[in-house]
């Protein structure tokens, strides 16, 4: 009887250790956000980049394929994604040695990359299931942060391109947008109204509740060491604040309505903020779209360079110009010409299904906004317009030296094409290929 009461007791006991380590197994997966199978993070071996390429585009044509061209350089077009597939938004790395892609290969989602001087693409992340739908490269060029989506969340994580390589996971919610610091140890991610400083992993150095959803992308001023933010004062007004790092020390810096988005120069002396006159999730989707405040953040003073209709911004690499961009839902553009004098009409559409854009050049300087160009945009285009304020810092429309502005739009028959603008109307657009997105490299 003893022997069979010391057995039981043995059995209990080992069942309660399986109990006991399965209960943290599964608590250790589920912080750590360990993945296994066709979820699993992994790495071909990447090629020895070459020389940076500059002043070019990286688009997609209309194969679906990523190419890059030198405008200007007769048969400089050649493709960079060398395995058949279905690929999208390609992104420069910082020193354009690099391009990172996102695709559908084999009925698997994945994120690619590939040298810029065209070697062999390789693939860093590949699902069935979690589906990348924005990728940015640390300003090291040692991290490539990407947002994945299933099952109604959206995950940010991090893939480091140096050794160890490892893959992060720095937030997970139903909208997760971010910054990165200098470098890719940290980053500034809103989750839900909720900023938070974080390092790779897991681990927050400091956070503040905002408890709204005023503003989407948060910025990273690593010339002045601060981040930007607006807290809700009441349902419509707001304040827009900018703070050091752990959110100790505040100072307000305008009062704004509605939905915000806010976006910094490349040499971080102004701040642009997009304003809509109600609060919606986007002003993108606004009835009654609002302007555009410039903020001068040596001077402190403050200008209203569009007073409605602007869904997006963008400034050019010197911060001497802004683009605009107003949207017209269905609108006759051939009802009133007049207004369209000498401007490029890259359209003639005029039914509801078209998202027609206005593109206006603010000159800082001059204080000066005049219409450059009006056209229809490109699906892959349209898409971003919502959160240019993430993208204007993953990818640039303006070409390095400030002078041209790039435009993936349809022509009458439906055709993607990819055109180049020149602000300083000297030139007419140039036609640079078939396709449906296109950014400029860096430098």
């Amino acid at each position: 009887m003893e022997t069979r009461r010391n057995l039981w007791v043995l059995v209990f006991q080992c069942s309660l250790a399986v109990l006991v380590i399965g209960a943290w197994a599964i608590f250790v997966i589920n912080y750590y956000d360990i993945e296994f199978g066709h979820a699993a993070f992994s790495y071909d071996s990447l090629p020895v980049p070459g020389d940076a390429v500059e002043n070019s585009l990286a688009y997609i044509g209309s194969d679906n394929h990523i190419w890059l061209v030198k405008p200007g350089i007769p048969n400089s077009a050649h493709r960079i994604s060398t395995r058949e597939g279905n690929y999208s938004l390609p992104t420069w790395s910082p020193d354009d040695r690099w391009i990172a892609f996102m695709g559908r290969m084999n009925d698997r989602w994945g994120i690619f990359i590939n040298t810029a001087n065209q070697t062999t693409q390789s693939t860093l992340f590949s699902s069935k299931d979690k589906r990348p739908i924005f990728i940015k490269w640390s300003p090291d060029a040692n991290y490539l942060g990407y947002l994945s989506s299933s099952a109604g969340q959206v995950e940010l994580r991090s893939l480091a391109l140096i050794d160890p390589k490892i893959d992060y996971q720095l937030a997970k919610a139903s909208r997760v947008y971010w910054d990165w610091g200098p470098s890719g140890d940290q980053a500034m991610v809103n989750v839900g109204g909720q900023m938070m400083l974080r390092l790779q992993g897991r681990t927050t150095e400091s956070e503040l509740f905002l408890n709204n959803n005023r503003i989407q992308s948060p910025v990273w001023d690593s010339i002045n060491n601060r981040t930007y933010y607006v807290r809700q004062e009441n349902f419509i007004d707001n304040t827009l604040y900018y703070s050091n790092l752990d959110f100790e020390e505040e100072t307000a810096l305008a009062e704004v309505s509605g939905s915000c988005r806010i976006a910094l120069s490349r040499d971080g002396r102004y701040l642009g903020v997009l304003v809509s006159n109600e609060y919606v999730v986007s002003p993108f989707w606004s009835n009654s779209p609002g302007g555009i405040i410039l903020i001068d953040l040596e001077s402190g003073t403050q200008r209203h360079i569009s007073e409605d209709l602007a869904i997006a911004f963008y400034f050019s690499p010197d911060s001497s110009k802004v683009a605009v961009l107003k949207r017209f839902w269905g609108q006759n553009i051939n009802d009133n010409m007049e207004q369209y004098a000498n401007v490029h009409m890259l359209t003639n559409r005029n039914d509801l299904r078209s998202a027609i854009y206005e593109i206006l050049i603010y000159d800082i300087e001059e204080d000066t906004l005049d219409i450059l160009a009006v056209f229809s945009a490109t699906r892959r285009f349209h898409g971003t317009v919502p959160y240019f304020d993430q993208f204007h810092k993953s990818h640039s429309f303006w070409s390095p030296d400030s002078r041209y502005f790039v435009v993936s739009h349809m022509d009458d028959s439906d055709i993607g094409r990819i055109s180049i603008l020149d602000a300083y109307r000297e030139s007419i657009p140039q036609h640079i290929a078939d396709g449906s997105f296109a950014v400029w490299s860096w430098q």
